[in-house]
């Protein structure tokens, strides 16, 4: 497996670092031991080096977002689509491609001919029953995935199969982590491709556990009392879509500690300052060590005035050492309070979590859990 955090054979990891690109891609397929590679494919690797494979037999894409406008020539997202639709592409003919339905630009990808000209099976997934290009996809004999009365539901033609009670998985954190869901319906879509059963798929969905199999990605933390909750978030869609989450966790204050790569453009530095500010009661602004080009206090100004014009009363803080800032919340966590840490290096974090006793956990105390109810 390639991933951001580095290259795993076996479960075991062999390389640490980002290796999305396709020198890591071929690492892992000249293993004569691999018989199954699962790679993360960055956009980056993508417009520098192209793919590090020929053809894929199951291709995901999960959404396209405006995260890298200002990088690589990159301009709009319909650039960041042209880009990242080669993975669909080269989908071997009778392989599986699987998309994100409620993203208007993958809902919409079968259409260009470069992804459409290799005749592939595609399965779609939806957090809504009611997506229309879901019922017509499976009206038309097609695979979907989508959230009914409260189960992950495989629908194959007429025939619907329950999968698993979405709050019951430990990373939708009881169903509050909505985008959650939608990550656990394309990680099964992609094992029933594989010819995984249902029976089985449904088991290995249900271990999963974020502190454990997937480190700094929505990690929560028991500390003193309150909850800290680290993740690699760094655009105004991962703000926007953790604070969601935050909004159903009631009578809890939230906080978070936020801070943006300073090589995007100020336009989408200006956005994920407004989503922050949307989203939580109070902000901490961090910067990045590796500015990337912009001059320090630039990027946290930035987000400090987009802030300050969404919400005016917002209490907003600058902290700019990643490590100081979440340190100075440990210190004043109060009993269920919770803060959520967007952060640049994952080692410094996981240090000063450790420093405070902190430890890992899979859910917050005393969440109810977020069930879907259907009017009849």
């Amino acid at each position: 497996m390639t991933t951001t955090d580095g290259i795993y054979i076996g479960g075991e990891l062999v390389e640490r670092g980002d290796m999305t690109g396709p020198r890591s891609a071929r690492t892992v397929l000249s293993d004569p031991a691999v018989e199954v590679a699962v790679l993360e494919t960055a956009r980056g690797g993508i417009a520098r080096r192209g793919l590090g494979y020929d053809w894929s037999d199951i291709a995901v894409l999960t959404n396209i977002r405006a995260d890298h406008i200002g990088q690589d020539g990159i301009r709009s997202l319909k650039d960041i689509l042209h880009i990242k639709s080669l993975v669909a592409e080269r989908v071997r003919e009778g392989g599986t491609l699987i998309l994100n339905a409620d993203d208007e630009q993958l809902a919409r990808l079968m259409e260009n001919p470069r992804v459409n000209c290799v005749k592939k099976r595609v399965v779609y997934f939806s957090l809504s029953e009611h997506h229309l290009l879901i019922n017509r996809h499976v009206a038309a004999g097609g695979t979907a995935y989508f959230l009914k009365d409260g189960w992950i539901v495989e629908a194959a033609g007429r025939s619907q199969y329950r999968i698993a009670q979405a709050h019951t998985l430990p990373v939708t954190m009881k169903g509050t982590a909505r985008f959650q869901i939608a990550n656990a319906m394309a990680a099964i879509a992609a094992a029933r491709a594989y010819g995984i059963s249902r029976e089985q798929t449904a088991i290995l969905i249900a271990s999963f556990r974020s502190e454990l199999h997937n480190t700094g990605r929505a990690n929560l933390y028991e500390a003193g009392g309150g909850y800290v909750m680290i993740d690699y978030g760094h655009n105004p869609d991962a703000f926007d879509a953790v604070a969601r989450m935050a909004a159903s966790w009631t009578g809890r204050k939230v906080s978070a500690i936020i801070g943006v790569p300073g090589d995007r453009g100020d336009s989408l530095i200006a956005q994920a300052g407004r989503a922050a500010a949307r989203g939580f009661e109070r902000i901490i602004i961090k910067e990045d060590k590796d500015l990337r080009g912009r001059k320090p206090g630039e990027v946290a100004s930035l987000l400090r005035q987009a802030i300050k014009d969404e919400a005016p009363e917002r209490e907003c803080l600058v902290i700019t050492d990643e490590r100081e800032a979440l340190r100075r919340e440990l210190e004043g966590i109060a009993y269920g309070d919770i803060v959520v840490m967007f952060y640049e290096k994952l080692e410094p974090v996981l240090e000063t979590l450790e420093q405070f006793g902190a430890v890992p956990v899979s859910e917050i105390e005393g969440l109810m859990p977020q069930l879907s109810f259907v009017q009849v």
